[in-house]
């Protein structure tokens, strides 16, 4: 990796991190303290649903010399072991949340890793700028959809954000491969 390269990613993150933050202000902002809660706690399962396995698939596809082909199988088995991990972890955690929260946490993981992949191979074939640029392009999304959920969505806010969030992941999935290298 170039120094050209390493900042185009350092700036990337930064830039999607500031997003984050102006993300995390609305919902502690507009959000009542029950409703961001229980935001925070399906947000940590769809978490650990989504990076439990995702180091391993990860760097192995990096690692290993498999052509290009592999990556849709790698991705399938990625979505399938975070999809499980979350399953597992909301069974024993949060089994009495309710079930359309679940469904959203459930797809936000599946979206997420299917995300988390996308950039993995994008940086597998040197496209730094894809891997940096998705990242903010979701994250933009993603803030643009969170204001008008927190003004509107009422008392139905944290699936509807889990669900954007989601919605996001795929967007930034399917706009990687076009974003310039």
């Amino acid at each position: 990796m170039s120094f050209a390269q390493f900042r185009t990613v350092v700036s990337g993150d930064f830039a999607a991190k500031a997003l984050t933050a102006a993300f995390v202000i609305a919902c502690v902002r507009w959000l009542p303290p029950g409703q961001l809660a229980e935001y925070v706690f399906i947000s940590a399962l769809v978490v650990l649903g989504a990076t439990l396995f995702n180091g391993f698939f990860n760097r192995h596809y990096i690692l290993s010399d498999v052509d290009p082909g592999a990556a849709r199988s790698y991705r399938r088995w990625q979505v399938m072991a975070s999809v499980l991990s979350f399953s597992l972890a909301a069974t024993l955690l949060a089994s009495g949340r309710a079930p359309q929260t679940l469904l959203a946490g459930l797809c936000c993981t599946a979206a997420a890793a299917m995300f988390d992949f996308s950039r993995t191979h994008a940086q597998k074939s040197g496209g730094f700028n894809r891997y940096a640029t998705s990242e903010l392009v979701r994250c933009a999304l993603f803030l643009a959809l969170t204001i008008p959920i927190l003004m509107f969505a009422g008392p139905h806010a944290v699936w509807v954000l889990l669900l954007a969030q989601a919605g996001s992941y795929l967007a930034a999935v399917r706009l990687l491969p076009t974003l310039p290298r």
